[in-house]
């Protein structure tokens, strides 16, 4: 996925609220710290590697790819 996909800068918001540092969130995900940065940076990301990060700061992949959350009506 690319930067059109998703917005890399919820990426970085939410890192931060965490109060997490790239290496840390590397380390969790056993990644290298560039791979963090380039996601944040909006380089090409694994739809893995954004799931997992969203995993990590509790939100929903919905959340980085959309606007507003969605909300499941089931």
């Amino acid at each position: 996925m690319n930067r059109n996909d998703y917005d890399p800068s919820k990426l970085v918001k939410w890192r931060e609220e965490s109060q997490k540092t790239q290496e840390a969130v590397a380390e969790l995900l056993n990644v290298d710290r560039n791979t963090i940065s380039r996601a944040e940076n909006g380089k090409v990301a694994s739809f893995n590697l954004l799931s997992n990060l969203c995993t990590i700061y509790g939100k929903s992949i919905h959340e980085l790819v959309h606007e507003k959350p969605v909300i499941s009506t089931v």
